[in-house]
C-alpha cells in the first residue's frame, strides 16, 4: 500500500499545494471537477474528475485505490473545507479539523473565523455594501483588492 496525501481540488489554485507536496517527496492523489489544472493532474499518482462537494463518491474512489491516506489538504474554501474534514475523519488522518472550526460551506463565516484568530487579513464585502469611502486610499497607502464574482465555484 502506498502512502498518499489527498488534495481536495485539482485546479490552478491547488497547483502550488500539489507541487510542494511532490517536492517534499509525498505521493499525491487529487480530484476535482471543472477547471482542473493539467499540470496538477500530471503531478499526481492518481487523479479523478470528481466534485469536491461529494465526499461519499470521493471516499468510494479512494477506497478503490491501493493507498494509505496519511493527510488531506486544500487551499480552497467553502465545501472543500467540509470535504477535508470528512476525509480526514474517515481516514483518521492527522489533518483532522476541530469541530469548533467547522463552518461548513459559508466562506463568509470561514473568513470571520480566520480573522477572529488573526489567521487572515482578507476582507470581503458585498458589492451592494461598497462605497467610495471604503475604497478611498491615501497616496502613500496603497490599497490592494481583488474583485471576484461570487459564482459558487470557489
Amino acid at each position: 500500500m502506498t502512502d498518499v496525501v489527498v488534495s481536495v481540488g485539482m485546479g490552478l489554485g491547488q497547483l502550488a499545494f500539489i507541487k510542494r507536496l511532490r517536492e517534499l517527496g509525498y505521493n499525491v492523489i487529487a480530484f476535482g471537477k471543472g477547471k482542473n489544472s493539467e499540470e496538477a493532474e500530471k503531478l499526481c499518482l492518481y487523479s479523478a474528475q470528481l466534485d469536491t462537494h461529494r465526499s461519499k463518491e470521493v471516499i468510494e474512489w479512494i477506497d478503490s485505490l491501493n493507498v494509505n491516506v496519511i493527510g488531506v489538504g486544500s487551499f480552497a474554501g467553502g465545501q472543500a473545507v467540509h470535504t477535508v474534514q470528512v476525509l480526514s475523519d474517515y481516514y483518521n488522518a492527522p489533518t483532522k479539523i476541530p469541530s469548533e472550526l467547522m463552518v461548513e460551506t459559508s466562506k463568509e463565516e470561514q473568513q470571520k473565523l480566520l480573522e477572529k484568530y488573526h489567521l487572515s487579513s482578507i476582507h470581503t464585502w458585498k458589492a451592494k455594501d461598497l462605497s467610495v469611502e471604503m475604497v478611498k486610499r491615501e497616496a502613500n497607502d496603497p490599497l490592494e483588492c481583488l474583485c471576484k464574482k461570487n459564482n459558487y465555484e470557489g
